[in-house]
């Protein structure tokens, strides 16, 4: 009887371990293979304290308040607008930023205004006259205001 288990183990692939004589013969389930085993991969070292370093990079400036909006329209016009102020010097910042794509053509017009009163446009061409291709044009403008502030 011993033969006969331990030949229909043999050919299910089932291991056998010897026991005791008392004990009747138990199968035991085959163990997993080594691609059926999983381990935890563990995080890269640059991004083991990234969330306690970002609580003082990300956004935090000592002695600065600042405000940031974004907001989509419904044909696609992107708006961004932001402001700073400096609590030491209370200089005030801000600029208004607005863009907009055109999906047909792989243009992207984008406006900046800011309080420095300058005028910036920036036209970008994408994968028009060769394949990963990216043309920038930047424009900038400052109108002399005259020593007359707005």
């Amino acid at each position: 009887m011993k033969d006969s288990f331990r030949k229909l183990a043999q050919e299910n692939d089932i291991a056998v371990f010897p026991t005791p004589c008392t004990a009747p013969a138990v199968a035991a389930e085959p163990a997993a293979t080594i691609s059926e085993q999983k381990m935890a991969v563990p995080p890269t070292y640059v991004n083991l304290g990234k969330p306690t370093r970002d609580v003082f990079t990300e956004g935090y400036g000592f002695g600065l308040i600042k405000l940031d909006l974004k907001t989509k329209s419904e044909n696609g016009l992107e708006f961004t607008s932001s402001g700073s102020v400096n609590t030491e010097t209370t200089k005030v910042t801000g600029s208004l930023e607005t863009k907009y794509r055109w999906p047909e053509y792989s243009l992207t017009f984008m406006e900046k205004w800011n309080t420095n009163h300058t005028l910036g446009t920036e036209i970008t061409l994408e994968d028009q006259l060769a394949r990963g291709l990216k043309l920038t044009f930047d424009f900038s403008f400052s109108p002399n205001m005259g020593g007359r502030g707005c």
